[in-house]
């Protein structure tokens, strides 16, 4: 099977779609003969056994059309669009990429198009920039799905939409993986590395400090567990250490340094004690920061919410512990359930990591795309 995958950003760029996308066709090269075809200009880092092929451009309109050419002289099986609004275009904007996939099918009409959502449009209702943008990025989502012969979305509630609008072509939710590795390093070691003292309690917070993360509540959840006499600190991995300073306020956070390299996020990950997953829309099987989590055995607390899945529901209790979104208390009061019970943390923490190695990790996530292909 040869397979054609289009995306605008691959490693070393700091650009979560396309580490997902790197990972996810090394994997599929085990299976497929794989192509990535991105734009021109950056420099990339070379994927195992998948050839990278440069060759159009989102700074323009139009620049997407340059794929055609080299998909139309190689005629692969299928084309997989990697989709988000915002990679094609400024501010969702891309009045060519459907055009464009629609005169692909029509000059290959034996190769077939897939598209994987990682994001359908912005919630028009969030503020009047939103607004604007959905007018175009509803339609535009819309072609796509009629344009394609499969479909696959992130997250099951966005999955369930999609089936509503595409009736004629089959719609799969497919999860996210951890964009991360996993550094084998046992907790002293990795606490020591960061002189973390033993009676700290290290509750980590991995990724950017956008407006969907909840970071005052990551603040209000610490404040309840020093005013309960627990010594707990955060444990920060990202780029944004000054608004997660700023958020936290009188509580100094344990690390905060900006990006950092795959092998150290792991290390740091292994010197926490709990995670918090504190989304506004709740936890869900397209947040590769919550996959890190729980492919490293960390005791997680999510917020539930609209875009939570059910297989996440099914596993509260079990593989990580929720509370809904806006209930801040509940939040807290399963934080310190975690803190206070290590037994309890050690069971859920290991519940996590089945959970993530049966389901999310990328052997599973790639086997679940071949069966969907060899289905349609």
């Amino acid at each position: 099977m040869t397979i054609d995958v289009i995306n605008t950003a691959l490693p070393p760029q700091f650009d979560a779609i396309g580490h997902y996308t790197a990972l996810f066709c090394e994997e599929l090269a085990h299976s497929a003969e794989v192509r990535l075809l991105v734009p021109t200009g950056p420099t990339y880092d070379p994927i195992t056994a998948v050839p990278i092929l440069p060759c159009f451009s989102v700074d323009t309109p139009d620049g997407i059309r340059a794929v055609l050419e080299p998909i139309v002289a190689r005629q692969p099986d299928w084309v997989l669009l990697q989709y988000n609004p915002f990679l094609y275009g400024k501010r969702g904007y891309a009045p060519q990429l459907v055009p464009t996939l629609r005169e692909l099918k029509r000059r290959c009409p034996k190769t077939r198009l897939a598209v994987m959502t990682h994001e359908n449009f912005v919630p028009c209702w969030v503020n009047w920039r939103f607004t604007v943008m959905a007018t175009w990025q509803v339609p535009q989502y819309w072609n796509l799905g009629h344009t394609a012969d499969l479909f696959f979305v992130s997250i099951q509630h966005w999955a369930d939409h999609a089936r509503g609008w595409f009736k004629k072509i089959p719609v799969h939710h497919l999860p996210v993986a951890s964009t991360m590795p996993h550094v084998a390093i046992e907790r002293p070691e990795a606490r020591q590395r960061l002189a973390i003292p033993e009676d700290t309690v290290a509750v980590g917070f991995f990724g950017t400090a956008h407006i969907s993360r909840l970071l005052p509540l990551v603040a209000s959840t610490l404040r309840d567990a020093r005013q309960s006499g627990i010594n707990a600190r955060l444990l920060y991995i990202g780029p944004d250490g000054a608004a997660v300073r700023e958020a936290l306020g009188e509580l100094e956070p344990l690390c905060s340094e900006g990006p950092l390299p795959a092998e150290e996020v792991s290390r740091r990950f292994s010197a926490m004690d709990v995670y918090l997953a504190a989304f506004v829309d709740g936890v869900s099987t397209r947040r590769t920061s919550l996959m890190t989590s729980l492919q490293h055995g960390i005791a997680t607390v999510g917020t539930d919410g609209i875009n939570t899945d059910t297989l996440f529901r099914e596993a509260n209790g079990e593989a990580l512990l929720l509370a809904p979104v806006g209930d801040d208390a509940a939040f807290a009061t399963q934080t310190l359930k975690l803190i206070r019970d290590p037994e309890l943390r050690q069971r859920i923490g290991a519940s996590g990591k089945r959970l993530y190695d049966t389901r999310f990790d990328w052997k599973p996530v790639v086997q679940s795309f071949l069966v969907a292909l060899g289905e349609a």
